[in-house]
């Protein structure tokens, strides 16, 4: 976190993107994300799901785990998108809690107020820093909704 203050206070601004729902994750991830936000000050930040790529071996073992959310051999179903619907099923959280805490998680982290003062804080850049935090928030309400939706759906399968 020193480093980069350090960073910041040289006037670079700093994207910082996290990936939420690795297998080493619980519910309290989250939490430990939004303090290093908080913490560093990150001008731009980024939390995503993990996209398990067909031919890597993280999709391999999805798919041997029997984990994947979606038929391995459909690749019509992976979607190469923006989109952080869920394409697996978390180690160490139910599905249901999972999107729930990534969704709560985004609704801190990507705000009108927080996007504000984001681009305000930035150490330089404000307007472009400001635009990029006003255009996740809304990208990142959209995720919610599709996500909500898609939970929907696993539901009433």
């Amino acid at each position: 976190a020193a480093n980069i203050r350090a960073i910041r206070e040289s006037g670079i601004c700093l994207y910082g993107s996290f990936i939420y729902g690795l297998d080493g994750d619980t519910l309290a991830t989250p939490a430990a994300i939004l303090d290093f936000i908080g913490e560093t000050q990150l001008d731009v930040p980024g939390i995503n799901t993990l996209r398990p790529i067909p031919g890597t071996k993280v999709f391999d073992r999805l798919r041997d785990e029997g984990r994947l959310l979606f038929d391995a051999d459909d690749l019509t179903a992976f979607r190469y998108t923006f989109g952080q619907e869920m394409l697996y099923r978390p180690k160490n959280i139910q599905l249901p809690e999972f999107i729930e805490s990534y969704s709560e998680l985004t609704r801190k982290v990507f705000n009108i107020g927080n996007a504000v003062r984001r681009g305000i804080d930035a150490p330089g850049i404000n307007a472009a820093v400001l635009l990029f935090n006003l255009f996740y928030t809304h990208l990142y309400r959209l995720s919610r909704n599709d996500l909500r939706k898609q939970l929907d759906t696993l539901r009433s399968a």
